[in-house]
């Protein structure tokens, strides 16, 4: 059986799908795992289409990616490392392809066998970063000048709903304790412009200056350099060292 042929199994019953050779991907994958059935409930698991009865629409494109990457799940020396890579990676198909299956229309391409996993996940993250963009965008601004603005976080929760998509630490549902901790060194802000945006707080952590910006992996960038590398306005630094000169109870000695 060749792919094109595998292709028509999408959406039927399992009986053989996961005995059949695939183009050579099941036979090898399912040995490493240790059974096809083992393989098809982890397949199975992370295509939200498929059904405890039903193959799902996109379990020969897992099994496509998994053959791409053959030579690291072959097993070579270490089996047992190789078997954990595998599930591991097989689970990490199970969001992006969520998110394809609930949000098609917005991908470039509808037909998911035009994308590889990175390109899924690349194109998955431009369209969260849009939609939380533009979520952003529509908060209220303290401050605006041209095409930037400047949001200022009141509480946790809005933290929460502005920062969808970041990995900053003041926006964990779960931690709140985080924003709290930042918020008693000045007011919290988050900069939009473009589809870009960043987080802002007061000057405590790691540099001697009057606020830190924290990109949006959460790396912190110190105000001179963000400044000079992202071409921020004077207008847009000098307003948020205005607003940490009068409310932060400790800062750096400024710019």
């Amino acid at each position: 059986m060749n792919l094109k042929e595998a292709l028509l199994l999408e959406g039927k019953t399992y009986e053989n799908y996961y005995k059949e050779k695939k183009d050579g991907i099941i036979k090898p994958v399912s040995k490493l795992i240790g059974s096809a059935s083992l393989l098809r409930r982890y397949i199975t698991g992370s295509d939200p289409t498929a059904t405890a009865d039903m193959t799902g629409n996109y379990s020969d494109w897992i099994i496509r990616q998994l053959g791409k990457e053959a030579s690291r799940i072959s097993g070579g020396e270490n089996k047992l490392a190789a078997r954990d890579w595998l599930y591991w990676r097989i689970l990490q198909f199970k969001t992006p392809l969520e998110f394809f299956d609930k949000n098609k229309k917005a991908f470039k391409f509808q037909d998911i066998n035009k994308y590889s996993i990175k390109e899924l996940e690349k194109e998955m993250g431009k369209l969260q970063e849009e939609k939380t963009t533009r979520k952003m965008k529509g908060g209220k601004a303290a401050f605006e000048h041209g095409d930037w603005k400047i949001i200022e976080i009141k509480n946790h929760q809005m933290a929460c709903n502005l920062g969808s998509g970041s990995k900053w630490c003041i926006t964990g549902r779960d931690y709140p304790e985080q924003f709290h901790k930042y918020k008693k060194f000045g007011p919290i802000f988050f900069v939009v412009k473009g589809n870009r945006r960043w987080a802002v707080t007061g000057g405590v952590h790691k540099y001697d200056t009057v606020y830190n910006v924290w990109d949006e992996k959460d790396k912190v960038i110190e105000s001179r350099k963000w400044k000079t590398e992202s071409s921020v306005p004077r207008e847009v630094h000098l307003y948020l060292i205005k607003r940490y000169h009068n409310e932060a109870p400790e800062w750096g000695d400024g710019e």
